[in-house]
């Protein structure tokens, strides 16, 4: 059994296969993939400690997401909202986008739903004020990933600020830099999303990286 985590370059937000769905079909393994849009590292790393504690054994892949993002998580179960395709699971995001309240910086929010203004003023006075605090915080969540997940993986090379406060993290895998200049020729926007063939490669790699 393998499960993944992340953001939308986990969770996909298009119809085509996530690299997780493919690799439920190279490996023939169940794969559950608990990654979904806009997310938080914090969501993930919730998710994936929810997720050990059901299944000990499992095969784990966290990608780190970007700071700046908040995601409140109090009482999500994704068990709850997986849909099956074979010996595929994912997360049903047409239900999950409406439950999960999720801002990426301090001005935009990913839906809408009463009282959302006051969770945005909260989110900015209190997390995008103070910027250092929630770069440490995301950086205190990579290392709890990192102790709990068989990887965890940067998708895009982690920032300058990120990197001032703790170098040690251009060690950890990151498929940017491995691509170089590749990485914009397999991305399909500026978030740099994969194309199909960017997942293809992204698949593979993992897989063989982590021996599945």
């Amino acid at each position: 059994m393998i499960a993944t985590f992340g953001c939308s370059q986990t969770g996909g937000f298009t119809e085509e296969p996530t690299w997780s769905k493919l690799l439920s079909n190279e490996t023939e393994q169940d794969v559950y993939n608990i990654g979904h849009p806009a997310t938080s590292l914090a969501f993930s790393v919730d998710q994936l400690i929810k997720f050990k504690k059901l299944y000990p054994q499992s095969k784990t892949i966290l990608q780190i997401t970007r700071p700046n993002r908040f995601t409140l998580i109090d009482g999500f179960d994704f068990s709850k909202y997986l849909k099956q395709d074979g010996n595929y699971y994912y997360l049903d995001k047409s239900q999950t986008g409406e439950l999960l309240r999720t801002y990426i910086g301090a001005d935009r929010m990913c839906n809408q739903y009463p009282y959302c203004e006051q969770d945005l003023k909260y989110y900015r006075e209190t997390v995008t004020r103070h910027s250092k605090l929630d770069q440490l915080n995301f950086i205190a969540n990579i290392y709890l990933a990192k102790s709990l997940a068989d990887l965890v993986f940067f998708h895009q090379t982690p920032n300058h600020q990120l990197l001032q406060q703790d170098p040690k993290l251009s060690n950890i895998l990151c498929l940017e830099t491995i691509l170089g200049s590749e990485f914009k020729t397999l991305s399909r926007d500026e978030a740099g999303h994969f194309t199909q063939q960017g997942m293809v490669w992204q698949s593979n790699h993992l897989k063989e990286y982590i021996k599945l």
